[in-house]
């Protein structure tokens, strides 16, 4: 897993990602957004009064690096990339393994008929 920290205003933002997809973010430590996302998508919490969005979105010509952005109120506030290869190399050996899988399958459903 994955995790980067974001302060804002005596206020701890913390975005975590797994190996399978899901993103999780806390605001000191209480879970205030999840989601699963093998792309990018854009988490919508609160603090106090003021809404914030963080966005993780992926470089579409490095599969390096995640851009995460946080917003308060519609402003970007901060930004920081974080580097997934393991969970890009992970994203990818499942999609081979369930590509043979689905192959497979597909080759038995004829075979029977």
């Amino acid at each position: 897993m994955k995790k980067t920290v974001f302060t804002i205003d005596n206020e701890q933002v913390a975005f975590s990602k797994s190996l399978l997809g899901g993103e999780r973010i806390y605001v000191d430590d209480r879970e205030v957004s999840k989601k699963f996302s093998l792309g990018s998508t854009t988490h919508f919490f609160k603090v106090g009064a003021e809404n914030f969005q963080l966005k993780s979105i992926y470089e579409t010509f490095n599969f390096k690096n995640i851009k995460l952005e946080l917003n308060r109120n519609g402003k970007k506030i901060d930004s920081t990339k974080l580097d997934i290869k393991k969970i890009i190399l992970t994203h990818r050996v499942i999609q081979i393994f369930l590509g043979i899988v689905l192959y497979q399958l597909l080759v038995y459903s004829i075979q029977l008929f």
